[in-house]
């Protein structure tokens, strides 16, 4: 997402000669129109995170059939201005996968909310960095008055595991480009070699 806002609205912005004004305008219309185009193809099946984990908390099930068309549009309406967050198009994307693989190994209905619930919860904690926080949020989110007590240790490894992943994913972006972190394991390695 962020090498198409890039490319878009800084290296076509210098590339063309339209007034910024007028670009932005134009790449939002242009924006918006192709988001219509792409509800239309694939139906509007985009609804707020809220609506989504009601829908989650009553089937146990994330539809997996919508969620490319949900991601793309998303991903096109992000890059080209628009004002939805990612949280409700990647918690579909995640929830999804973790539904179509229980369809695909014909699991049972508690065993596919269990890994539905995983990959909401592997999302949201890589989302706010926080594994527990990514567990309870998904459990507060999804609840609709039923317990899930048995989705709580796979919601925990898969929160575990995303964290990690983003935090890991983050550091190799950051140590390429930031001298911050050179500098830092430069002195622990001075440190290190002090106390020797």
């Amino acid at each position: 997402m962020q090498v198409g806002q890039r490319l878009l609205w800084e290296e076509a912005a210098q590339a063309t000669t339209l007034s910024t004004a007028l670009f932005t305008v134009l790449i939002c219309a242009i924006g918006g129109v192709v988001v219509g185009w792409l509800v239309k193809v694939f139906g509007d099946h985009t609804g707020i995170f809220a609506e989504m984990m009601l829908e989650f908390g009553r089937t146990g099930r994330f539809n997996y059939r919508h969620a490319p068309g949900i991601v793309l549009t998303a991903l096109v309406s992000l890059i080209s201005g628009g004002s939805l967050g990612p949280e409700a198009p990647l918690a579909d994307a995640c929830g999804s996968l973790g539904t179509w693989i229980s369809d695909t190994l014909k699991l049972d209905e508690r065993s596919t909310r269990s890994l539905g619930f995983s990959g909401l919860s592997g999302m949201l904690a890589s989302f706010i960095t926080s594994p527990f926080g990514g567990v309870l949020l998904g459990l507060e989110s999804a609840r609709a008055g039923i317990s899930y007590p048995w989705t709580l240790f796979p919601s925990l490894v898969s929160s575990a595991f995303a964290t990690v992943a983003f935090v890991f994913a983050v550091w190799l972006v950051f140590w390429s480009r930031c001298m911050f972190f050179q500098i830092i394991c430069q002195s622990l390695r001075i440190c290190c070699w002090q106390y020797r």
